[in-house]
């Protein structure tokens, strides 16, 4: 086989781009072969660095600090972070493929563009192992390419968009996360569709960096915008991925969402809600009373089946949320009530029994599904039937709170066993009960009732029950 350019035509030598020991017609057996280079092999001498014209370099994402320069963050979002080559060098060991520290190509961005000028078929992991042994200066590039910026090759052998955008991202995700997180910072997205790549992006880098990163993005966003579903919703998604990895504390988080415009409140609080994160629903409920826009947006995304509000909901977002149950807008009562429903709060029932008789039709049949949650009785939108039941359940409570929780405290322990299953039979009284499940915990001298008492507060699973488990573990 002949070497150099003795033998081999401009055509084949353009194949040759990848060669990491000599050109040879199996450059790309060559890149797979020898993942871990620090280095790329300058381009052949027949083939010239490509014009600024051709292919614009894009200054380099310094290997090092991330600075956020975010009044959401915190001062801990990025304390005690490994040093950038500490942090390669462990992933070496953990993954496939991971980055070189250093590259001695001139400019990393041309080199891309030269690597892509004859990659058309080839595998988009192929491509992506390529790609990250140009070292860490290429991310900003990376992100350009996934954003569509620049001017990349469109001959016949060039590399597709969809081959190329799917090979970038795979290189993307391959960077630890402060360098991505960097590169996020400092591109300045000039449109709406640039926005919504990037949060989407921020949202996948996981830590405490993401969620300023996604704010940061946000924020940029035109409120007109944020009204539109298709931009929403990548940023509640981002959202929701960012709290989930965030460890920030509740306090910090409830300033950082009074922090933000009333439109972007409205988003965070429906991406939270989403989140499957207790901290999200009880967060969004702790800004009822804000303004009435996101007031019904909070009781609107606190309703939703998917969100964890029983266990998140504690006595001041309950309390919020049965003033809503009592405003003039329907909206917000007809919210409330699923709301209610969705927490399964017992001692709500009352008021939902009242709600339908409610003039507004949609607010009877919220207060009458609401009612089926919670007590898992059916009778209807009959408001008389549904006021009998609550006669009863109240002379039920009153029973219980004296004659059954003194039988539990006693010290015959199958009495006080009886005792206890008899109370824990009305689960359309769990929420009345806890305070007197608690005392009998601490009350009881039988272990066998200590142990089903702390297991029934935790299948109870309110934000007060899940509490008393805490402090009795303590």
């Amino acid at each position: 086989m002949a070497h150099g350019g003795s033998a081999m035509n401009a055509g084949n030598m353009k194949l040759a781009w990848g060669a990491l020991v000599g050109a040879s017609a199996f450059t790309v057996l060559a890149v797979v072969a020898m993942p871990r280079r620090a280095s790329v092999v300058p381009l052949p001498p027949e083939q010239p660095p490509r014009s600024p014209s051709e292919c614009t370099s894009v200054e380099s994402a310094a290997v090092g600090d991330v600075v956020v320069n975010d009044p959401a963050m915190s001062e801990a979002a990025l304390a005690g972070a490994p040093s950038q080559s500490a942090a390669l060098a462990a992933s070496f060991e953990r993954e496939r493929r991971a980055p070189a520290t250093s590259t001695s190509v001139p400019d990393a961005r041309v080199a891309l563009c030269d690597m892509l000028e004859d990659a058309r078929g080839l595998d988009p992991m192929v491509l992506a192992d390529a790609a990250v042994g140009l070292g860490p200066e290429l991310v900003p590039s990376l992100l350009d390419g996934m954003l569509g910026r620049g001017e990349w090759p469109e001959s016949e052998h060039a590399a597709t968009a969809d081959l190329r955008v799917v090979a970038l991202r795979d290189a993307w995700e391959r960077y630890e996360p402060d360098l991505r997180a960097k590169a996020l910072v400092e591109c300045h997205a000039a449109t709406r569709d640039e926005r919504r790549v990037l949060v989407e992006l921020a949202g996948e880098l996981g830590g405490e960096v993401a969620l300023p990163t996604v704010l940061r993005i946000a924020r940029g966003l035109e409120p007109l915008d944020l009204a539109r579903d298709f931009v929403a919703e990548p940023v509640e998604r981002a959202l929701a991925q960012a709290l989930v990895s965030s460890k920030a504390s509740e306090r910090n988080l409830e300033t950082l969402l009074a922090q933000q415009p009333s439109e972007l409140a409205r988003v965070i609080v429906r991406g939270w809600a989403q989140s499957g994160d207790a901290r999200g629903p009880a967060l969004a409920a702790r800004a009822l009373g804000r303004e009435a826009a996101l007031d019904l947006e909070i009781l609107a995304a606190v309703a939703q089946p998917s969100c964890p509000a029983r266990a998140a909901l504690g006595e001041r977002a309950l309390a919020a949320a049965r003033r809503a149950l009592a405003s003039a807008d329907p909206k917000a009562r007809r919210a409330a009530a699923a709301v209610f429903g969705n927490a399964r709060d017992t001692q709500t029932a009352d008021a939902l029994v009242g709600a339908l008789d409610d003039v507004d039709a949609l607010v009877r049949a919220a207060a009458r599904d609401a009612l089926r949650a919670i007590t898992g009785r059916d009778l209807g939108g009959d408001s008389e039937a549904w006021r009998a039941w609550s006669s009863e359940r109240h002379e039920w409570l009153a029973d219980a709170r004296t004659r059954q929780l003194s039988r539990a405290t006693g010290s015959d322990c199958g009495e006080a066993m009886e005792a206890l299953g008899e109370m824990l039979a009305r689960p359309d009284a769990y929420d009345e009960l806890v305070d007197g499940l608690a005392e009998l915990h601490g009350a009881t001298p039988c272990g066998s009732v200590r142990e089903r008492v702390r297991s029934a507060l935790e299948e109870i699973g309110s934000a007060r029950a899940l509490a008393l488990v805490r402090q009795a573990d303590g």
